[in-house]
């Protein structure tokens, strides 16, 4: 049968003819009618695209009344249920086929809905099935960090943040910690769904602060994270000092004392060493010091030399870890002894 141009007909008509006459009321299928008759019903599209104006995932469709003149589906992207301005997504390789899939970071542009043509041996279908389409949205907020590593230039602690609004998509959070150009990756970390934080390892370097939280569907990553610029926190002790009591040479003892930083909240306790330098070289404990408090004292008779110890080291303890480069100070030994006794005994 040729394909009619049908430009200026709507419907199709049917007489009954009898011997005295022609039916003057046929029956009636209009050509709308009749083209549903060969379209994909109940269309379902869930976008997996975590992105606002991406898309991605499948369309799934259910069979037409009548099936068996269809040899494949057309699925494109359109400005309107009509279908203009479409842009083909995929065509089916059967008529048996109910899915087809769209591509994760398909951009959404101008277009508003998806639509699916049915097709025969004589072209496609001028009049199409459509879904209005859903964007999903899914990036966190009130993305955080709070520094919990205790020395200058390194970065350390958690990263939290707040679900997206619906997480019916979300399978996991990544976490990148990246140089601020964008270049090299020091931590990568994933967490399931239900999880809202991440821990950046201790000892980070601070020239990696940048932090980029992506959510991730089933399909895929999303492409456009929520960044955070890390901050350093200085929570070393300052101004030690020992005011030694001991007069013996060679010998200390008295209270060693400090000032807290400036971001004391982040500390648990203080630990203060002996050393032999100001790096902690061959270290002994003196003692520790809660929060809030700033002295330990010293034993006297305590002992002081360069080659025994010639440094008291205040370090700081956060959740995270003990501080690694300590505040120091030289040891001066104080010592007060008489010289010049003399008796002159006058019992004769």
């Amino acid at each position: 049968m040729n394909v009619t141009d049908l430009a200026s007909y709507t419907h199709i008509l049917v007489y009954s003819r009898s011997l005295v006459g022609q039916q003057n009321t046929p029956a009636a299928l209009s050509f709308s009618e009749a083209a549903l008759s060969y379209q994909a019903s109940g269309l379902t599209f869930v976008d997996q695209d975590l992105d606002v104006g991406q898309i991605g995932g499948s369309l799934t469709w259910e069979d037409p009344q009548v099936p068996s003149q269809v040899l494949r589906y057309n699925l494109y992207l359109a400005q309107d249920q009509q279908g203009s301005g479409r842009s083909l997504m995929g065509t089916s390789q059967s008529s048996s086929a109910h899915t087809l899939s769209i591509a994760a970071e398909t951009e959404l542009a101008a277009y508003s809905h998806l639509v699916l043509y049915s097709e025969s041996e004589v072209g496609e279908q001028s009049t199409s099935v459509a879904l209005a389409v859903p964007d999903t949205s899914a990036s966190v907020s009130s993305l955080q960090f709070l520094d919990q590593d205790a020395d200058a230039s390194e970065l350390g602690g958690q990263v939290t943040w707040s679900p997206p609004g619906s997480v019916d998509q979300v399978t996991e959070y990544h976490l990148y910690v990246k140089e601020p150009s964008g270049g090299n990756v020091s931590t990568y970390v994933s967490v399931p769904v239900g999880t809202n934080f991440a821990a950046i390892p201790a000892g980070t370097s601070v020239l990696y602060s940048s932090a980029l939280l992506y959510t991730q569907s089933s399909l895929a990553e999303q492409s456009t994270p929520v960044f955070l610029m890390l901050v350093d926190s200085d929570i070393s002790p300052v101004n030690v000092a020992l005011a030694d009591k001991d007069l013996d040479a060679g010998e200390v003892g008295g209270s060693v004392t400090w000032d807290a930083p400036s971001d004391e909240a982040q500390v648990v306790q203080y630990a203060v060493y002996l050393a032999r330098d100001s790096a902690g070289a061959g270290r002994s404990l003196v003692g520790y010091a809660a929060n809030g408090n700033s002295s330990v004292n010293l034993a006297a008779d305590t002992e002081a030399s360069s080659v025994t110890f010639s440094h008291v080291l205040a370090y700081t303890i956060t959740a995270v870890e003990e501080q690694t480069a300590p505040s120091a100070v030289a040891i001066s030994d104080v010592f007060a002894s008489v010289s010049g006794i003399a008796f002159l005994d006058n019992d004769l």
